[in-house]
């Protein structure tokens, strides 16, 4: 099996998915046995958000549903025979009617997310389905939920890989199928979500559950790349990464590969491949266990953060103790530490600007707190001091930390 994945920008309007026909045509897919995972098109998850939010209010969301349908609909038209639009049409109608929903799904807010946004997967694939085979290219459409089989949780769920994998066992080879990322179900049978994002795992868990011989994500860059090229000059193309670089990468925020997407393939050591849907005869980049010969410096950038300063009122050390009790706090108030540290006296959090920050200070109460607002995190990897003296420039310095081939600082923005 080779797993691809396309996002929604390589699916999101005709010429869009005019591409998708010439890059599966170019990688031979029809002699392979292969799935190709398909987020929602576009901006649909987006649109299927505002949605779900006046649904919960009791709204109907008419106008809103009504522009998502039509959107859908003028893709088809251009796409697809007469036939097929009839069928598309009334598959879209089906899943985008949400004027009759249970109790069971109207009285849990995550039950109804899941249940709501997952309808965008459902009709890209459909779509995609149809139209690859009017254009000579067999494929089987199937639903994810079917396949993917996550916990109980039905928002961010883990996936249940023992169940998944029995399921899977289902597949044939010498076969195209075509299937939904970020979505699944539990065993109460329930529509589940996998978080934002969420399509790169699901590619990732089908490629460990298949042993697939690759894992392929198309994107709109042409690799990964070694910083933002909104962010910073002189951007250059990774040719080869190590899954341990990758997982890094993405932990301290690079946003080409999801976080969770590398572990499953570094344990059955199958290559990642992040190639461009507009080129994709270019290499890109390959994510495996081999080490580069180069070694790129590579940046991230999270602005707008926050800087907490944690010391103890009654002039205690920062024991094992108390860094129990810190953490556990930020745990439980579900803020994530993009940067921590402590040394005798002090503790230190960078994290992102949230709304339960308040309630985490009222709660920390046995501590004395300070917090600077408007901070700039950096990372670096592979740093050269060159470059790191030029990020700095005349910026103070919060906050240091270096780890392996990574460093990171912390400035006044």
């Amino acid at each position: 099996m080779e797993i691809h994945k396309f996002g929604g920008a390589s699916i999101k309007d005709v010429s869009a998915l005019k591409n998708l026909q010439k890059v599966l045509e170019k990688i031979n897919i029809k002699k392979k046995s292969a799935c190709v995972v398909v987020s929602a098109m576009g901006k649909t998850t987006n649109n299927l958000e505002h949605i779900y939010a006046e649904i919960l209010k009791g709204k109907s969301a008419k106008q809103k549903i009504e522009s998502l349908k039509q959107y859908h609909f003028k893709i088809i038209r251009s796409l697809c025979n007469t036939h097929n639009q009839k069928l598309l049409k009334t598959f879209i109608d089906q899943q985008l009617n949400f004027s009759k929903l249970s109790k069971k799904i109207v009285g849990n807010s995550d039950v109804l997310y899941s249940y709501i946004v997952s309808k965008g997967e459902l009709i890209s694939t459909k779509i995609v389905s149809a139209f690859l085979n009017e254009k000579s290219i067999p494929n089987t459409w199937i639903d994810a939920r079917e396949y993917i089989i996550t916990e109980k949780h039905v928002t961010s769920s883990s996936v249940n890989f023992k169940n998944t994998k029995k399921a899977l066992k289902k597949l044939k080879r010498n076969t195209l199928y075509i299937i939904g990322g970020f979505i699944g179900s539990n065993q109460k049978k329930q529509t589940t979500t996998l978080g934002r994002e969420g399509s790169d795992y699901s590619a990732a868990v089908l490629a460990y559950c298949l042993n697939a011989k690759n894992i392929t994500i198309w994107k709109d860059v042409p690799g990964v790349l070694t910083a933002d090229p909104k962010k910073f000059s002189r951007v250059k193309k990774i040719d080869r990464l190590t899954y341990q670089e990758s997982i890094e990468l993405s932990y301290y925020g690079a946003s080409v590969i999801h976080p969770k997407t590398i572990q499953p393939l570094k344990i059955k050591e199958i290559p990642l491949f992040v190639k461009p849907f507009d080129k994709p005869t270019l290499k890109g980049t390959i994510i495996s266990s081999q080490k580069s010969l180069k070694k790129h410096t590579s940046y991230i950038e999270k602005s707008n953060q926050i800087f907490l300063i944690l010391t103890l009122k009654n002039f205690s050390f920062i024991n094992e103790n108390y860094l129990s009790i810190i953490y556990n706090y930020f745990e439980t108030h579900k803020i994530k530490l993009n940067l921590s540290q402590h040394s005798a006296v002090s503790f230190y959090a960078v994290i992102d600007p949230v709304y339960s920050l308040d309630a985490l200070i009222d709660e920390l109460d046995f501590l004395n707190t300070k917090v600077i607002k408007k901070t700039t995190l950096f990372t670096m990897h592979h740093p050269k001091a060159k470059a790191i003296s030029k990020l700095k420039g005349n910026n103070k310095v919060l906050l240091e930390q270096k780890s392996g081939d990574f460093y990171r600082f912390l400035v006044k923005s």
